[in-house]
C-alpha cells in the first residue's frame, strides 16, 4: 500500500515536473521568439539609421567642400590684394615707375578716356616757351627751373621755394606761402585750341632715402586759365598718391579751352605736406614734376578738311524732303524735323524725334550734325532699307558699290567717301538699328 502511494507520488511529481518543463520550453521559446522579433526590428533601425547617417555624412562633406572652395576664392582675393600693397611699397624704392609698372609718361598722357566730338582729333601740343613766378636754384647753383615740367622727366621738377610773407608792419612773419600764389605761364601759337591737360603733382620720383614726394610740398588745387576762361582742377586724391601722380592726372577741358593771346597759366591754389602732416622734418619747397597738353592747333575747319573729303558727297539720308547730311548744321534741317527733344550731354546735344524714330547727334560748339540714329522701321536709308530688312537685302543694295564693304554676323559696314553707314543685325539677321557717322576714308 505505501508503495502504491509512492509510486502515485512520483507518477503526480513527474506529471508536474512534465508540465513544468514544457511550460519552460514553451515559455522559452515565447521568449525566444520575441527576442527575435527585438533584434530583426533593431536591425531594421539600425540600417535606418545608417542610411541616415549616410546621408548626413554625404551633406557634411558637401558642405565642407562648399566652404572650401570659398576660403579658397577669398585667399586668392586676398593675394591679389596684398601683391597690389606690395607693388605700391615697392613703388617707394629708387627705381625708374616705367620699368615696373610698365608705362611711359609719354605713353599715359596720350591716353585720354573720352574724345568729345570735334571738326579735328586733339594731338599732343608743346608748349613754345614756359615762364614761372619763380623758381628755387641752390646754393651749388642748381635751378628747379620751369622748363623740367616739359621735359618728359620724373626724376626733374619746377621746384617753387616757399618764402615768409610780411604782415601790415612789414615785418616778416614766420608762416611761409608754401608755393600757393604761384604759376606757369605756357606760351602757343595763335588759334590754339586746348582738348586736355595732364598734371603729375608734387615730386614724382622718389628714391628710398630722400622721400622726395612725401617730404616737398605738391598742389592740391590749382587753376587752369587763359583770357576769360577758367577752370578749377582738384589734385587732391594724386597729391597723395605717388602712383597716381607719377601717371598724372588728366583733366579734360567741358568746350575745349580757346588759348586767347596765346597764353595759359596755372595757378596754386592749395597745397600739402605728407611728412608735415605726419609730424616729421619737411622741406618747403612745393613741386610739379610734369604738365602736357592734347589740343589742336590753327582753325580746326581747315584741319578737318585737310583730314577727310566733303562729307556733303557720302552717305546722307533723306527725310520729308530734306537732305540730313553728316557734318550740316542742324539748324538747316529743325522745321522738317517736327516735334522732338533735346538731351544735352557732357560734349553733344541728342536731337529725339517724338515717336523716337529718330536721333541726330550735334556738337553743341560748331551746331554741327556728327551722326544719325534710326531706331524704328518708319524711316528708310535713300537707298530704301529700314528696321526690320532682312541681311541678304542689305546686301544686294550695298554691296560693291561703295569704297569699302564689310559683312559680319551681327553687323553691315559700308563705307564711302568719308561716311560710314552701320546696319545692326539681330539673331535672325534682320536689321535692328542703323547708323550713320564720319569716319575716314
Amino acid at each position: 500500500m505505501q508503495k502504491s502511494v509512492d509510486s502515485n507520488r512520483i507518477a503526480t511529481k513527474q506529471s508536474v515536473v512534465s508540465k513544468d518543463a514544457v511550460s519552460s520550453v514553451s515559455i522559452y521559446k515565447s521568449d525566444e521568439r520575441a527576442d527575435n522579433r527585438y533584434y530583426e526590428k533593431n536591425d531594421d533601425d539600425n540600417r535606418i539609421t545608417n542610411t541616415k547617417k549616410t546621408q548626413l555624412v554625404v551633406t557634411i562633406l558637401a558642405l565642407v567642400g562648399i566652404v572650401l572652395v570659398a576660403i579658397s576664392v577669398v585667399a586668392i582675393m586676398k593675394a591679389g590684394d596684398q601683391s597690389e600693397s606690395e607693388n605700391y611699397k615697392e613703388s617707394q624704392e629708387d627705381y625708374d615707375y616705367s620699368e615696373e609698372y610698365g608705362y611711359s609718361y609719354e605713353d599715359n598722357v596720350s591716353d585720354v578716356d573720352y574724345i568729345p566730338t570735334s571738326t579735328a582729333m586733339p594731338d599732343n601740343i608743346d608748349a613754345k616757351k614756359v615762364k614761372a613766378s619763380s623758381y628755387y636754384t641752390q646754393k651749388d647753383g642748381k635751378a628747379f627751373v620751369p622748363d623740367y615740367v616739359c621735359d618728359g622727366d620724373l626724376k626733374t621738377a619746377w621746384n617753387v621755394r616757399g618764402h615768409k610773407e610780411k604782415d601790415s608792419s612789414g615785418k616778416k612773419k614766420t608762416i611761409t606761402t608754401k608755393g600757393v600764389g604761384e604759376y606757369l605761364d605756357f606760351e602757343f601759337d595763335s588759334g590754339t585750341r586746348l582738348y586736355s591737360v595732364t598734371i603729375c603733382p608734387g615730386f614724382c620720383y622718389n628714391d628710398k632715402k630722400a622721400k622726395r614726394f612725401e617730404k616737398n610740398y605738391a598742389p592740391t588745387n590749382v587753376t587752369v586759365s587763359s583770357g576769360s576762361a577758367s577752370y578749377d582742377i582738384d589734385l587732391s586724391e594724386y597729391a597723395y598718391d605717388l602712383k597716381k601722380a607719377s601717371k598724372g592726372y588728366v583733366y579734360v577741358f567741358p568746350d575745349w579751352l580757346n588759348v586767347e593771346d596765346g597764353n595759359v597759366r596755372i595757378t596754386i591754389n592749395s597745397v600739402r605736406n605728407i611728412y608735415e602732416e605726419e609730424g616729421k622734418d619737411f622741406w618747403n619747397d612745393c613741386c610739379i614734376s610734369e604738365i602736357s597738353f592734347m589740343g589742336t592747333c590753327g582753325d580746326s575747319d581747315e584741319i578737318y578738311e585737310d583730314d577727310y573729303p566733303d562729307p556733303t558727297t557720302g552717305f546722307y539720308l533723306k527725310y520729308k524732303g530734306t537732305n540730313i547730311h553728316l557734318f550740316g548744321h542742324i539748324s538747316d534741317v529743325l522745321p522738317e524735323l517736327g516735334v522732338y527733344s533735346i538731351t544735352h550731354e557732357q560734349y553733344s546735344d541728342i536731337y529725339e524725334l517724338e515717336d523716337l524714330s529718330m536721333k541726330l547727334d550735334v556738337d553743341p560748339e560748331s551746331d554741327r550734325i556728327y551722326g544719325i540714329y534710326i531706331e524704328k522701321d518708319s524711316i528708310k536709308t535713300t537707298e530704301g532699307i529700314k528696321i526690320g530688312d532682312n541681311r541678304d537685302d542689305v546686301i544686294e543694295v550695298y554691296k560693291g558699290k561703295y569704297d569699302d564693304f564689310y559683312a559680319e554676323d551681327d553687323a553691315i559696314i559700308v563705307i564711302y567717301n568719308g561716311t560710314i553707314l552701320t546696319f545692326e543685325l539681330d539673331r535672325n539677321g534682320k536689321v535692328k538699328k542703323i547708323e550713320y557717322c564720319m569716319g575716314s576714308t
